[in-house]
């Protein structure tokens, strides 16, 4: 008779379930249809502007850029893990930068070809140089610079001479054929056969010449690409010099063609999402970086996720035979380090986030009231005083929280962000309630104080149960317990 009535019980219980479960997702669609624009415009926001206390070290980083020189090098290392928030810093760099002209932003991530990663540098400075008007003028100046600075001018000065001679020779010739008296039959001739030769000379000469001009500037950005597959660097050193003489010759058009005295006297390149390369690419990039950083009136600007980038960047340190001992993480990480410190100057690393009161406001804003915004907050910054967080992450999960947070009709939104919140940082702390039956309906708050195991779980700080208790007060462990086998389910992939 017992078993019977608690099957039916438990029968009821998970038609009950199905009910809350259909109920939560037509009021989480709902919820999502009246606040998709501001999620999106809040969203948003946190990408473009500071909310995480870091405008006035991007503000000394982007005066000092200022401060370089036209004879001047200066490579600045940001570095921060994946998440940290490298991206939007770099933007609150450029924002300071904002009246520099001489600023090109390259996404390494968006040409991951280990073949073309510095040629893709190269195009992103072309397109910086030729984004204004003038076009067809700036194409031929940078022809004629180019020609000066790699001293081709042999190719460039023949092509004119040729032509000249076989103009002059020619028309000697034709003076000779309409049977001038005071013309030599010797000098006649030879007009004629250094016509002829002038003339194939001058058309070979200027079938290069044009060749080499419609490659570089008439073909589409994929044929370009495809024309200029970057070579091994040790096997072809010739085609590094080339992109390192390209270089020099944008970096001075670029700065001459600048009108704005707020501009730098040096060109400004940002290179972003190294880490997201392959290895192959990032190996291929840092086996020539010095090839490019020593280049006066360059500033470079790297974002680097020195665990991604540190080890496989090891692997590229000349004449080192490595043994089992050298091949650890740690042992990698520091070899990497110490190859990258050769050539970058300055090394900034993001400030670690403990205070996220301005972040999760401008994210909650117009869509949680303010005052369980404040509540959440307080959750939020003390532990992260306790667990490594990055911006990326808490926005993660405040996203999680907006989804699913209607889904769970037995629990407040205070509620339901605290037990998501401790499940993925400390996935064991339910070990507090351990003293407390855990099907009461007794609210958390009426619970006496010994029923709380306190000491259970020593990774969790006292200052953060106290916390989750008061969060957690209007609750009973009936809900709690129902409740985490989803949040569980809704972390799995997190």
């Amino acid at each position: 008779m017992m078993n019977t009535l608690e099957y039916q019980l438990n029968e009821i219980g998970k038609k009950i379930d199905n009910i809350d479960e259909k109920i939560g997702a037509y009021k989480r669609t709902d919820f999502l249809k009246k606040n998709i624009v501001k999620l999106n415009r809040n969203s948003t926001k946190t990408l473009n502007e500071d909310y995480l206390n870091r405008t006035e070290l991007a503000k000394v980083i982007a005066d000092l850029i200022k401060k370089q020189g036209e004879s001047d090098k200066l490579s600045i290392g940001l570095l921060g893990e994946w998440g940290s928030g490298k991206s939007t810093f770099l933007s609150l760099i450029r924002k300071q930068l904002k009246d520099d002209s001489n600023v090109i932003r390259f996404n390494a991530s968006k040409y991951e070809d280990q073949e073309q990663i510095w040629y893709s540098l190269l195009l992103s400075v072309s397109e910086k140089y030729l984004s204004n008007k003038k076009v067809r003028f700036k194409k031929i100046k940078y022809i004629y610079n180019s020609i000066i600075i790699k001293k081709e001018t042999g190719l460039f000065w023949w092509s004119v001479i040729a032509p000249a001679l076989f103009i002059a020779s020619t028309t000697v010739f034709s003076e000779y054929i309409k049977g001038y008296d005071d013309f030599s039959s010797f000098l006649g001739v030879s007009a004629g056969v250094f016509s002829i030769i002038t003339g194939f000379l001058s058309f070979d000469l200027l079938k290069r010449l044009y060749s080499n001009i419609r490659e570089y500037f008439n073909s589409s950005k994929e044929k370009f690409m495809k024309q200029l597959k970057y070579p091994n660097y040790k096997e072809y050193l010739g085609t590094r010099e080339n992109v390192r003489q390209d270089l020099i010759v944008f970096k001075d058009l670029i700065i001459k063609q600048t009108d704005s005295e707020e501009s730098s006297k040096s060109l400004i390149i940002i290179i972003d999402e190294l880490d997201r390369c392959s290895d192959t690419t990032i190996i291929n990039f840092f086996s020539s970086i010095e090839a490019f950083t020593d280049i006066p009136g360059i500033t470079f600007l790297f974002s680097i996720n020195p665990e991604i980038v540190y080890p496989v960047v090891a692997e590229v340190i000349p004449y080192r035979q490595s043994d089992e001992t050298e091949k650890s993480f740690s042992k990698q990480t520091k070899l990497g380090a110490a190859f990258i410190e050769k050539y970058i100057n300055i090394f900034v690393t993001l400030p670690i986030n403990s205070d996220y009161s301005s972040y999760v406001k401008e994210i909650l804003t117009d869509i949680i009231d303010e005052k369980s915004v404040e509540k959440l907050t307080i959750l939020i910054n003390s532990i992260s005083y306790s667990k490594k967080t990055s911006p990326r992450e808490i926005k993660k999960l405040l996203d999680l929280i907006m989804i699913y947070k209607e889904d769970f009709l037995d629990l407040t939104f205070l509620e339901f962000s605290t037990l998501l919140m401790m499940k993925y940082y400390y996935p064991n702390f339910t070990n507090t309630f351990a003293g407390i039956n855990p099907r009461s309906n007794v609210l958390i708050k009426e619970v006496n104080y010994s029923k709380f195991k306190i000491e259970s779980d020593p990774v969790v700080p006292i200052d953060i149960i106290h916390c989750m208790k008061d969060l957690l007060g209007e609750s009973n462990m009936n809900c709690i317990n129902k409740s985490m086998s989803k949040i569980e389910r809704i972390l799995v992939f997190t």
